[in-house]
């Protein structure tokens, strides 16, 4: 598929379908990070060593995700 008839197929989305599209592939890009890639291995080995984050911990870093616009 080109460019062109991939910016035509995105033309055609609607809004929920380019909302999916745009974490998709941000998600594309961050899986081939690996400062990412690093950070995950880090966050897990931590949640299996029993450091869970908080409800509130949850909040504070979505609220800050959303004001960043993700």
């Amino acid at each position: 598929m080109s460019i062109a008839e991939l910016k035509e197929t995105a033309d055609n989305l609607t809004a929920e379908e380019r909302a999916w599209l745009t974490r998709y592939l941000a998600t594309l890009n961050r899986i081939n990070d690996p400062a990412f890639l690093a950070e995950v291995t880090r966050r897990n080995r931590e949640m299996i060593a029993g450091n869970l984050v908080t409800r509130d911990e949850i909040l504070a870093i979505d609220e800050k995700l959303r004001a960043e616009g993700r």
